[in-house]
């Protein structure tokens, strides 16, 4: 049985990859550092907007950040 990644796990790596700090990404997508770094410890899960913002940021789906695809692409 495949594990699911959590969308902590994947939302920081696609930070990660962008070479983006934290802070960068928080003001890219207008929310809080502290969101940021709760989204990333699985400590907080993002609204359904700012799901949307951060798919949309990555261009990556949903799907995808929620851990329910390894496919990135946006439909």
């Amino acid at each position: 049985m495949k594990t699911v990644t959590k969308f902590g796990e994947r939302f920081k790596q696609l930070r990660l990859e962008l070479n983006l700090s934290q802070e960068d990404i928080a003001l890219k997508l207008g929310i809080d550092v502290s969101s940021v770094n709760r989204y990333e410890k699985n400590k907080r899960e993002p609204e359904y907007a700012t799901l949307l913002k951060i798919a949309a940021f990555f261009d990556v789906s949903i799907d995808y950040l929620l851990g329910g695809t390894e496919n990135r692409k946006r439909l």
